[in-house]
Order: C-alpha cells, then structure tokens, then sequence
C-alpha cells in the first residue's frame, strides 16, 4: 500500500462527490448540473487509465498526453452535443433519439 498516489485518491473522491452531487439535482436542465455533467465521466476515464500501469512520469504529463489522445473525441461531442441541448431547451423540448443517433454516429458510422 506504500505505492498509493494521495493525488489519485483525492480525484477519485471529487469525481465521487460529482456523482453523488449529480444525481441529487438530478434536472438535465439544472446549470450546475450541466457543468457536472461535462466533466465527471471523462475524469474518471483518465484516473482509470492512470492506475492501470504505474509510471514514473510526473502526473501532469500523464494528463496531458491522456487528453491529447482522447480528448478530441469530448471535445467534438460537446462541441455538438451542447449547442442542441441548449437549442432544445429554449423550446422545452428534450433532445429525440435521432437526434442522439446523429451525433453517435459521428464517432461510430457503421451504427
């Protein structure tokens, strides 16, 4: 247990507190919740990747080069996404399914 990073676990549990925090507002729409919503699940895409292999990098490097690999993808998503949920919204609709479909497809064609 010598070998445990303070840093990760203290991510781990902000990234705990998004989530509980998350489902108690629990309104798509709420603002604050919004902004959880855009971060949380990739924090904890890049921690899991960070305690799959020890490395001797500095942790700021790890994130860096995390992002520069797999950031683009919710970058592009949230570029996309973002716009239509708000567009949505000013109407009171929710987005529809093909609407999703769409912007799965992006990142996945084949469906």
């Amino acid at each position: 247990m010598d070998n445990r990073s303070a840093e990760i676990d203290v991510m781990r549990g902000l990234c705990m507190l998004c989530v509980i925090l998350g489902h108690c507002i629990s309104s798509i729409y709420n603002p604050v919740n919004q902004f959880i919503l855009s971060f949380h699940m990739l924090a904890f895409y890049f921690i899991s990747g960070m305690c799959y292999k020890k490395s001797d990098k500095p942790l700021s490097q790890i994130i860096f080069r995390k992002f520069q690999s797999l950031g683009w993808v919710w970058l592009t998503f949230s570029l996309l996404w973002i716009p239509i949920s708000y567009l949505y919204a000013l109407v009171g609709l929710s987005p529809s399914p093909e609407i999703i479909k769409m912007l799965v497809a992006v990142f996945w064609p084949d469906g």
